[in-house]
């Protein structure tokens, strides 16, 4: 399962997540960060812009639920953007490796 969310600033991240606290709490196997991402966004019926710190976190199905709970409870934001898409193929050894790294808690 791939999962995306969003921060507003690097320090921000750095402050709330703690970095790698998802690691840390084994919520995902890798996290990459986009250090800087143009967004778009709808907000009380206006069009906004930001700068955003872009996280794709990859981890099992079963443990979505906690790693949404998690950044709820933590991120800044009243609606943190948090979605996930399943991963329906790819290097079997990858997905070995990443359903090894993450065990369910």
């Amino acid at each position: 399962m791939c999962s995306l969310s969003r921060s507003p600033t690097l320090k921000c991240f750095q402050k709330t997540l703690r970095q790698r606290s998802i690691m840390e709490k084994r919520l995902a196997a890798c996290v990459n960060i986009f250090p800087r991402t143009t967004t778009m966004y709808y907000w009380k019926g206006d069009i906004r812009d930001a700068t955003e710190i872009l996280l794709l976190v990859r981890t099992r199905t079963s443990l979505v639920q906690r790693l949404v709970a998690y950044i709820k409870a933590v991120h800044p934001y009243d609606i943190p953007e948090i979605i996930s898409f399943p991963i329906d193929d790819g290097s079997q050894h990858y997905l070995k490796w990443m359903d090894d790294a993450v065990t369910d808690i």
